[in-house]
């Protein structure tokens, strides 16, 4: 047999080894063990001798948003006030409320308590009736403190001195939207028409409904003379000082902060800002006040047979919901009807607008409650009022 070469077939490779054969040729191979990959980030920015240098330093991302944010502020046209906030008023000329009538007053001679809002509202003035609108507390806590048996709307306002012997007045007679809307000079100046209603119908109690009422009518009272009662069988007068303002300190009822100016201190070195003196709250004792009016005598006649009298009649028309006034003049003689009252006390409760957040209505109610039990004791002859200021109308 002759020598021959031995050849070797080869085998054929299997499917996983072919695999990981085509595998490998995608494996990762580093370039370089001992090279450090590092954040572009940290690599300062380096111009060129070519490239000017920058101005101003690079902003951060956050001082770029804030920029923005101030950017979008400035540009945006000035916010709409939230809706629903209520809008600040200021004094309104009567001509702004010209088109709308003032209330009818509805008074009686000898009234246990005769009631004195500050001025008609929009709502009483539209419907011809006394604390008309429906948000207001006076009706309800009028029922509720035991003034009225039953409880009586604002619609039937013209029954209480015949029903209940209570009256309603105001002490400005033009309406408005708010009393703010009203000037303290205006409020002041009415004073003098209100006593005089005062004198004219002898009521045993006035009830200011709402503090601001009280303090303008006090300025006048002040101005007169005060009567003191005599302490060793003489009387004493005592005139009230000149220098009373002419303004009301609050235009709003219900306004109970005040700010007092303090002296600046000697002792304070200079260079040392002092801090403004914070603002009190001063106390005000809503309830019987210690004020007594001394009612002129009253008369035993009016007016002489001869003298011609105007009499007026207010008759209510239910369906048009107002009073009508009928005039008519005559010349009976007329005999006025004896009160017996000679002094009126004056009692002041807070606004009963339900706007009020400082009395709310259960507050209300016991204060009305309470006006019920001091108009009780004054018509009983109860009530010691011997420490009290006597003011002569």
């Amino acid at each position: 047999m002759a020598l021959t070469d031995t050849v070797t077939k080869a085998e054929p490779q299997s499917p996983t080894s072919s695999f990981r054969a085509s595998l490998a040729s995608f494996s990762y191979a580093a370039s370089s063990p001992n090279r450090i990959r590092r954040s572009p980030r940290n690599h300062a920015f380096k111009p060129s001798a070519s490239t000017p240098a920058p101005t101003t330093p690079p902003r951060s991302p956050n001082k770029r948003r804030i920029d923005a944010l101030k950017e979008e502020e400035e540009s945006e046209s000035p916010k709409k006030k939230r809706k629903g906030s209520p809008v600040k008023r200021g004094y309104a000329d009567p001509t702004k409320y010209a088109h709308l009538r003032p209330l009818h007053d509805y008074l009686a001679m000898g009234l246990d308590v005769m009631f004195c809002g500050i001025n008609p509202g929009v709502m009483s003035a539209e419907t011809g009736h006394h604390f008309a609108s429906p948000t207001n507390h006076f009706w309800r806590a009028l029922h509720q403190g035991g003034l009225v048996p039953n409880f009586v709307p604002a619609s039937e306002d013209y029954t209480l001195p015949e029903k209940y012997n209570l009256g309603m007045t105001n002490l400005v007679d033009r309406p408005s939207a708010e009393a703010a809307e009203l000037s303290a000079k205006e409020m002041v100046e009415s004073a003098p028409a209100f006593l005089q209603k005062v004198t004219t119908w002898r009521p045993r109690i006035i009830c200011f409904v709402g503090k601001g009422i009280w303090l303008a009518v006090q300025k006048n009272l002040d101005t007169r003379t005060a009567a003191v009662l005599p302490t060793g069988g003489q009387k004493t007068v005592v005139e009230a000082p000149e220098d009373v303002k002419d303004a009301v300190e609050e235009d709003m009822p219900d306004s109970a902060s005040r700010s007092t100016a303090t002296a600046p201190s000697p002792s304070t070195p200079k260079g040392v800002q002092k801090k403004k003196p914070a603002k009190r709250k001063d106390v005000f004792d809503y309830g019987l006040q210690p004020y007594v009016l001394l009612l002129p005598p009253e008369v035993s006649q009016l007016p002489n047979s001869s003298e011609v009298v105007t009499k007026i009649d207010v008759d209510f028309d239910a369906s048009q919901s107002i009073a009508l006034v009928k005039e008519e003049e005559t010349s009976t003689l007329i005999t006025p009807i004896r009160t017996g009252i000679d002094e009126t006390l004056i009692w002041v409760m807070p606004s009963t607008s339900g706007r009020v957040v400082s009395h709310q209505l259960v507050d209300k109610i016991k204060l009305f409650a309470k006006l019920k039990q001091e108009a009780d004791a004054a018509k009983a002859g109860t009530l010691d009022t011997s420490r009290y200021r006597k003011i002569q109308l």
